[in-house]
């Protein structure tokens, strides 16, 4: 027996008759009367008599309503802590993305929501992997791939590209190259993992004797490609903003993925979700809208790499007004 069924005996025994307990609770009489013969038969005992008058609680159906109605209060006022917490702007948001994301897309952003919900506190995960929501080890999540996960729901905010780069200002560079052209003529750097499918590209498309490096993490692969080691590929929202980097090639289509922000089904009506998640997605759809549709350099346009003064070409802060 649960609550539901103590709560529904209750309201038959204040009302008086199953009639108006069907009223109160929206149901039909005959709803009403399934769902009092199925607790009698579960409990194998019987609650009330039925009378002209209407219904009487038994002697087993009193000792049943004394107890339920001396917690009733008690779940009530658990109840209504529960909704009165989902609906306040505090507790915790266990937010998870790609390791890329807070340095480049995140940072100012994620300050800014502080500042307007100062009782909220982010609890952040760096990883490529898509945590598990039900188990509640993500709230809420960022994710770029073009079909997230069924059990899911969120909106699609953008979308994230990838070009070729190499070092500003190396002088054996030439003008942006035909894609074609980078796959033979220039030294590349790689990621060692198989799983990621920047790599998977390069693996399908550069001649491995061109390969010079593979690496395990994202900094060494912008540390590599600043000393000028070999072409590289990164999102554009990193590469167009760094001013030791200048882009080789244009954006490669078939590398192009959506921006995710998603969340629990249950959890989407959450006040500090919905409002971590406005907060996300309004800066960081301007953010990749930017880095999709950026015009080119100067040093693109004329075709010629060139170094650009230190933060020249960065993208505006994200921090937007309330």
């Amino acid at each position: 027996m649960n609550w539901d069924d103590l709560r529904f005996a209750l309201t038959v025994a204040d009302s008086g008759s199953l009639a108006s307990a069907a009223r109160d609770l929206r149901w039909s009489v005959s709803t009403a009367m399934r769902r009092l013969d199925q607790i009698e038969l579960e409990l194998n005992t019987r609650l009330f008599d039925r009378r002209r008058n209407g219904y009487i609680p038994t002697e087993a159906g009193e000792l049943l309503l004394d107890e339920a109605r001396t917690f009733a209060p008690r779940i009530d006022e658990i109840e209504r802590r529960l909704q009165g917490r989902d609906l306040s702007l505090k507790g915790t948001i266990r937010f998870t993305t790609t390791v890329t994301a807070v340095p480049y897309l995140l940072a100012n952003t994620l300050a800014r929501f502080s500042a307007l919900h100062p009782d909220i506190v982010v609890k952040l995960s760096e990883s490529s992997e898509l945590l598990e929501i039900g188990g509640r080890q993500a709230d809420v999540a960022l994710r770029f791939v073009n079909e997230p996960p069924e059990h899911w729901v969120g909106r699609e905010i953008g979308a994230v590209r990838y070009r070729a780069y190499s070092a500003a200002g190396d002088g054996k560079r030439r003008k942006r190259a035909d894609i074609a052209d980078l796959f033979a003529g220039h030294s590349w750097i790689d990621f060692s993992s198989s799983e990621n499918r920047c790599s998977r590209w390069v693996r399908r498309n550069v001649p491995g004797e061109n390969i010079k490096f593979r690496v395990d993490t994202f900094s060494s692969m912008l540390s590599l490609l600043r000393a000028g080691a070999g072409v590289g590929l990164l999102p554009t929202y990193v590469g167009d903003g760094d001013a030791g980097l200048v882009p080789m090639s244009a954006s490669i289509d078939e590398l192009t993925n959506k921006a995710w922000l998603l969340t629990h089904p249950e959890l989407r009506r959450t006040a500090r979700v919905q409002a971590f998640i406005a907060v996300v997605a309004k800066d960081t759809s301007r953010l990749l809208a930017r880095s999709s549709s950026a015009a080119p350099r100067s040093d693109e346009r004329d075709g010629l790499p060139s170094p650009r003064k230190r933060g020249e070409g960065k993208f505006p802060s994200p921090i937007l007004s309330p």
